[in-house]
């Protein structure tokens, strides 16, 4: 029963700090209050992304570009 609180409680602080992460520094915007959690989880994001392969994505062509720049719209 404790193991499964523990497990619980890590996977709500994981959450909490992928939505941090999505709200402030995602954006390019400083995390306010806590200026020093935003800059520990864009520094995590920067070394993942480093040691993941990249992924070569399949170039945009002008149709979806055009799509792409109405939806932002």
């Amino acid at each position: 029963m404790v193991a499964i609180i523990i497990v619980m409680f890590v996977i709500v602080a994981l959450a909490g700090l992928v939505l941090l992460y999505v709200a402030f520094p995602h954006r390019g915007e400083e995390t306010p209050g806590a200026q020093w959690l935003g800059n520990g989880i864009v520094r995590v994001v920067d070394t993942v992304k480093s040691v993941l392969p990249q992924v070569d994505q399949e170039p945009r062509t002008a149709e979806r570009r055009d799509h792409e720049d109405a939806v932002r719209r």
